[in-house]
This record gives C-alpha cells, sequence and structure tokens, in this order.
C-alpha cells in the first residue's frame, strides 16, 4: 500500500456494498481497511462472504468505532435511506464521504451533508455512478465544450426493469423508508 493509497471504510454492510468491495479490491489506489454494522454479527458475515481478512480489515459492531479508527480516510454509507443524513454529517468530521444513492430523502438533508462536509474540508461524493465516469466527461467536450451541439439545456433518459412482487414488497416496507428510485417512485403514488 504506497502513501497515496485511500482507506476506506465502510458504514453499512449491506449486499450491494460486495460490488463496492470487488470494485476495490481491484483498484491500485484504494484499499478497504475496515467495515461496520450496529450487528457485529451482519459485519462478520459481510466479511467472510467478501474474502475480508481480519488481519487486514477491522471488523466493528458499531458505525462510530469506524469513524474513530484514525486509519480510515473516507467511508461509503450503505445504511437505509432514512439514516444517512445523520451518518453524513457524523462522518464528515473526520472522513471524505461516498454515500450511496439517494444520499438523502430531500434536498434539506443534502444541504447540512455538504454544509458539513464544506466546513471540514472533507470531499463528498453521491454513488451516481455516471455522474463521477469519465465518459460523462468526454461526452461534454465532444458534444458541448467543442460547440457540436449547442442549444441543448437538458438530456433525459429512462430505464425501466421488471421487478419481481417479492423485491417491490421488501423495498417498500415502511421501516425501509425511500429504498433508492423505486422507493421514491412509489412514496409519489
Amino acid at each position: 500500500m504506497g502513501d497515496n493509497t485511500l482507506r476506506i471504510g465502510l458504514l453499512g454492510c449491506i449486499r450491494f456494498a460486495s460490488k463496492f468491495v470487488r470494485t476495490v479490491t481491484q483498484s491500485s489506489n484504494a484499499v478497504i481497511i475496515a467495515i461496520s454494522d450496529p450487528s457485529i454479527e451482519t459485519a462478520n458475515t459481510f466479511a467472510a462472504a467478501n474474502n475480508l481478512s481480519p488481519e487486514t480489515v477491522s471488523v466493528y459492531g458499531s458505525y462510530e468505532e469506524l469513524l474513530n479508527d484514525p486509519r480510515v480516510d473516507a467511508v461509503y454509507l450503505t445504511m437505509l435511506v432514512t439514516q444517512r443524513a445523520k451518518w453524513a454529517v457524523t462522518a464528515a468530521e473526520k472522513k471524505h464521504l461516498l454515500v450511496e444513492k439517494p444520499p438523502a430523502q430531500n434536498a434539506a438533508e443534502i444541504d447540512k451533508i455538504v454544509e458539513a462536509c464544506e466546513s471540514n474540508g472533507v470531499q463528498f461524493m453521491d454513488g451516481t455512478i455516471w455522474l463521477h465516469h469519465k465518459r460523462t466527461v468526454n461526452i461534454r467536450e465532444t458534444m458541448f465544450d467543442s460547440g457540436l451541439l449547442v442549444d441543448i439545456r437538458h438530456m433525459y433518459s429512462t430505464m425501466t426493469t421488471l421487478v419481481p412482487e417479492q423485491v417491490l414488497e421488501r423495498l417498500t416496507k415502511e421501516a425501509m423508508g425511500l429504498a433508492g428510485a423505486i422507493g421514491s417512485l412509489v412514496g409519489t403514488l
């Protein structure tokens, strides 16, 4: 691990975070060094399922413990969206943030997260991958900065997918809060 290696901790051990772990393990400039979940059993199960060695990855049974680990540079927040703003603001006191989408329940929560990051001099990035991908920069440069397309002000896109009923039931439980785009859609009906 070089001096420029980003040392990442996970706040929340949901299944989706496994994709993030796989991506980081393939990176030459980042490493997972800690994971946490309010349930230590869940954290240990996640660590084992993702081949995270106890010799190199600390496993914590609380978010506070991970946030107090001085080795962690940045955290990836994956807990329920109903809890993300609170933990993002708390984490921003010490760590850079990558917050899974949606990063908050509303614009006011986003404002609090951004304000906390700015006042503590840490970076904030949401999990909307395409916004941060180099292809997006290339699209802007090729289509807009070059003058090829000058009158377009907005671009809209739609993606649809069949969601099995049992998944929809799980994602729309009131205790889950807004569960991503599906929860947002169902919450407005």
